[in-house]
Order: structure tokens, then sequence, then C-alpha cells
């Protein structure tokens, strides 16, 4: 498996991950989390997190990019807002009691 690599502050990177696990384990109703970190064509880190199950807590609009702080708390939009600073982006999903969030990263070449 070759390296990934991605342009990023790694505290700010650090931050991200750790906001978006921490809302993941406080709010899924499974100790499982899934989480890849895959390549994509335009040069760009997708790194995905997934929990298997998820308590009705997560906002009902969970697809919507709209991560304020009334609707999210302060984790989430966090995150976002670090994720765009970094040159990225980040998308929640929410489907069938799945919950994932996808954020990308531009990659080192």
């Amino acid at each position: 498996v070759p390296a990934l690599y991605v342009w990023a502050d790694p505290l700010l990177l650090r931050q991200v991950l750790i906001n978006i696990i921490t809302n993941a384990n406080n709010h899924g109703q499974s100790n499982t989390l899934d989480m890849r970190v895959t390549s994509e064509e335009d040069n760009y880190l997708l790194v995905h997190i997934e929990n298997s199950t998820i308590s009705d807590s997560v906002p009902s609009h969970a697809d919507s990019k709209d991560f304020d702080t009334k609707n999210w708390g302060v984790g989430i939009p966090l995150a976002y807002e670090l994720t765009s600073a970094m040159g990225g982006s980040m998308s929640v999903t929410k489907n069938e009691g799945l919950w994932a969030v996808d954020v990308r990263l531009p990659a080192c070449t």
C-alpha cells in the first residue's frame, strides 16, 4: 500500500479528526467506527468516517452543509471550518441508521 500524504496543518487535522470521532462516539449506539483514507483522481485525499448506528440526536438534515452550532453543537461546525481553512471540504450524510462524514483535503503530489 503506497503512503498517502496531505497538505494540512497537523494540529488542525488532528482537531478535525478528534471532533468527528468524538461526535460519532457520543451520538452513536455502537462501539464500532469505520474509517477509510483513499486517494481521489482529482488530487485529493478522502477521509471517510462512518458509525454503524446513530441516535436520534443527529439532526435529520444531516445531509446538508449548514453546519450551524444551533443544530450541531460546536464540534462538527468547528471541524467544517478547520477543513475549509486547509483548502478542503466536509460533508455529512445520514441514511438508514448510518452516519458518515467525508473530509476531502488536497493531496501532496
